[in-house]
């Protein structure tokens, strides 16, 4: 619980509508490190090592988190919250992981029931 917690609140703040923002809007005065490319390297951190092997429980509770945050973001009931670009690139970061698990059938039968709740969890909240 004490490492998710940890890892909740990093994700908490790296994706608050603010720092968002302030990602998105740091390209005007020259950051080549765009929105698009911060939530593709997270992604990776969470997800890729995964996608070959076993899930272990951390790892299972830190991707549903993010992937809880992602849905967020995309969600009617955050719509002023978060703007047009953050949406964009969540959802983008969405249909990835769900590609990514889809096609995957790597991993103990745990980390397959993880990865079907996954894919469920995408559909029905884009299906909405």
């Amino acid at each position: 619980d004490r490492t998710l917690n940890i890892q909740k609140e990093v994700l908490v703040h790296v994706l608050h509508p603010n720092t968002l923002q302030r990602i998105s809007d740091s390209q005007l005065y020259g950051n080549t490190y765009t929105l698009d490319k911060v939530l593709q390297d997270l992604t990776d951190a969470i997800f890729k090592a995964d996608m070959s092997s076993t899930v272990n429980s951390r790892r299972q509770n830190l991707q549903q988190e993010y992937l809880d945050m992602l849905l967020e973001i995309i969600s009617e009931e955050s719509k002023g919250d978060f703007d047009a670009l953050s949406k964009a690139q969540a959802f983008a970061q969405i249909t990835r992981i769900d590609s990514q698990i889809k096609s995957n059938n790597s991993g103990d039968s745990a980390t397959q029931n993880h990865r079907k709740y996954l894919a469920w969890k995408i559909k029905s909240e884009l299906e909405d």
